[in-house]
This record gives C-alpha cells, sequence and structure tokens, in this order.
C-alpha cells in the first residue's frame, strides 16, 4: 500500500519494537511507528503479534496464541462476513480484537480510511460532463436484496450519468434477474485514473459538474472515500448517508440528498443541477479542513490499531 505521504515517526533501533505479522495487506508505505514494525513476512511462530487488515482473516490467524487483531473497512452486512472463517471470527474475537467502525467499545471503533496525506482540494472550471459516477462493483447478482445497491444502481445507470468502473464487472450486469447481462448504454468504461486514494483519481473527478457517490451500504458509522472525494475534486455531490455519519463526519459539508426528494431521480437531478456550484465546491473545501475527518486519514488509522495493540501488549505483561 504505498500511498505516499510523510511517515509518523522515524524507524529507531529499539529491542522493545514488537513485530507484528501483516495479513492481507502489504506494509504501509511512507508510515512507520516506534513500537510496532507490521511485517508480512515475519513468520508466525516469530511474530509478537498478528493484525489482519482487511480481507477474512486464515485459519494461521485464527489459531494463533497471542495478541492478534482484525482491522476490516466493509460493513457488517456485506458477503464477506458471511464465509466460514469470517463467522468464526466475530464469534471468537473479543471487542479489543475485532477492529471495526461498528463497535460499541469507543476505544476500539475505528472508521473506514477516506484518505492518505492531506486533503487537498483540486479546482477546474471546465467540467466537460454534467452527471458522472464510478463504481467498480454493482454488488453481484444479489443487488436487488440490498436496499443501498438498490439506490445506488438506479441512479448511476440512469441516461443522463456518464458511468465508468470495471468491464469485467459491468458486463455481468443485469437489470433484471431474468435480462440478458450486459453493461447499461451509459456505461463509458474504465476511468483508468489509478486507486481511489490517488490525486490521480481526484484529479479524474474534477471533469464531472456532478458527481453520483451513494455508498453501498448505508449503516451506522459508515463512512468512506465517496464524499471525501467528490469534495476534493470540487464536484457537487449526490450523496445519501447515515444519521450517525452526518452527526459524526458531515457537520458543514454540502450534499444533494436523495431523501430529500423521496429518492424521486428526476428531482434530485434537478437539485443537484439547479444549485449553486460554486457555493457547493467552496462550502465543501472549508469542510475538507475540518478536523472531524482526521480519524478518517489512513496513516491516522495505523497509528489507532498500532497503539491498540500496544496497550494490549503492556496489559498482558503486566
Amino acid at each position: 500500500m504505498n500511498v505516499g505521504g510523510g511517515a509518523r515517526a522515524n524507524p529507531v533501533e529499539n529491542s522493545e519494537m514488537l513485530r507484528f505479522k501483516l495479513l492481507n495487506a502489504p506494509r504501509p508505505g511512507g508510515w512507520s511507528h516506534l513500537g510496532i514494525d507490521f511485517d508480512p513476512d515475519v513468520p508466525f511462530a516469530k511474530a509478537d503479534g498478528v493484525l489482519s487488515w482487511g480481507g477474512v482473516p486464515n485459519t494461521e490467524f485464527l489459531s494463533f496464541r497471542g495478541i492478534r487483531a482484525w482491522y476490516i473497512s466493509e460493513p457488517i452486512n456485506e458477503r464477506c462476513f458471511k464465509t466460514k472463517n469470517a463467522k468464526h471470527a466475530l464469534k471468537s474475537l473479543s471487542a479489543s480484537e475485532f477492529l471495526h467502525h461498528s463497535s460499541t467499545d469507543a476505544r476500539y471503533h475505528v472508521p473506514a480510511v477516506t484518505h492518505y496525506g492531506p486533503r487537498q482540494a483540486l479546482y477546474r472550471n471546465d467540467r466537460p460532463i454534467e452527471l458522472g459516477a464510478t463504481v467498480n462493483n454493482f454488488g453481484n447478482r444479489g443487488w436487488r436484496l440490498m436496499r443501498a445497491h438498490r439506490l445506488r444502481n438506479a441512479f448511476v445507470t440512469d441516461p443522463r450519468v456518464s458511468l465508468f468502473g470495471s468491464k469485467e464487472s459491468w458486463l455481468n450486469f443485469r437489470s433484471w434477474p431474468w435480462a440478458r447481462a450486459g453493461s447499461p448504454s451509459n456505461y463509458i468504461g474504465h476511468p483508468n485514473a489509478g486507486d481511489w486514494h490517488q490525486s490521480s483519481f481526484c484529479q479524474f473527478l474534477t471533469q464531472f459538474k456532478i458527481y453520483v457517490c451513494l455508498e453501498n451500504s448505508i449503516t451506522p458509522f459508515w463512512f468512506t472515500e465517496k464524499m471525501v472525494n467528490a469534495a476534493r475534486a470540487g464536484c457537487v455531490p449526490i450523496y445519501h448517508a447515515h444519521p450517525t455519519v452526518r452527526e459524526r463526519f458531515l457537520k458543514g459539508a454540502f450534499w444533494i440528498d436523495p431523501k430529500d426528494y423521496n429518492f424521486n431521480i428526476d428531482r434530485t437531478i434537478r437539485a443537484a443541477l439547479e444549485c449553486d456550484h460554486e457555493a457547493v465546491r467552496s462550502q465543501n473545501y472549508s469542510w475538507l479542513k475540518s478536523s472531524q475527518l482526521d480519524p478518517t486519514e489512513g496513516f491516522a488509522i495505523w497509528t489507532q490499531i498500532a497503539e491498540i495493540l500496544l496497550e494490549r501488549h503492556r496489559l498482558e505483561r503486566g
């Protein structure tokens, strides 16, 4: 995960440095910690602990006799939690071992990453695409069973929206279970703009006047990069959030919420087109500077997890 940015602390020669086996992710580039080294290559037998970052814990993680933690940013109703290992993990891990935005214990409440490094705003005056969306996964064949997926797909497949995303995924899209698989008529192609956390991706979004950035789940405290990237790119966001997200992360931000228009697509799009775009960009640029987004910065989350694990280590040593 070479995401750039400045290191939080310089590594030091320290016999007390703990080595944690890192699963499902590479060592975070541009970040280090004085107490813990997250190393994908350290053997389980020599590890002081183990961290599974995303993904689903493997059997070695589940059988590890020592400090362990599973951090995942996906909402709890996603399909990944229905696998055998995930169910085992959810049943066997304590609150201090399952680091998630849904945790009822504030000490182990860890949000999803929304950005890495500074929240730099990108300005562009000419915006050739009036309505745009970038969606890589439409939700698989069972997407109609998920309310948030139905809402998002209804908007992003509207003919007025220029849709970008994974070609491999959208070729398998079915508007109805009995329909022939194929990308919707408004699908443009893959954005080829880098990963969501890179400035090149936000630069790609600056060609949109309005960005349909609906989440794939509306659950407590589930807040991702979508609204942040829309604000950084200066787009007018079409966004919908759980009340807990509005209260914790969105104070001072502006977006067009389909809920305010009874989830009617035409009325929502018309409201986005009619609003003062320059005023929206200015307001959201100010929101990006607010401290409420600081806990969702990627390196801050790595640090939060490291501190949780260090505290566990201190407690176990007595």
